[in-house]
């Protein structure tokens, strides 16, 4: 979630705050449900799915 990616997957325009929060390494409010402890439920999507794609990838699944 530290990549450009996640901004095209989720539909969301990151602010400068947001593309400062990355570089610090830090999750972006803007992916944020409740102040930075969590992602949105989009975003959880988003991850869940190139994670599951990526174990069928590499024959895991």
């Amino acid at each position: 979630m530290l990549g450009n990616d996640v901004w095209t997957d989720t539909g969301i325009t990151p602010n400068e705050a947001d593309k400062q929060a990355q570089r610090d390494g830090i999750m972006p409010l803007s992916l944020s449900s409740d102040g930075g402890a969590h992602f949105t439920p989009a975003v959880e999507e988003k991850i869940a799915k190139r994670i599951i794609d990526k174990a069928k990838e590499l024959k895991y699944l």
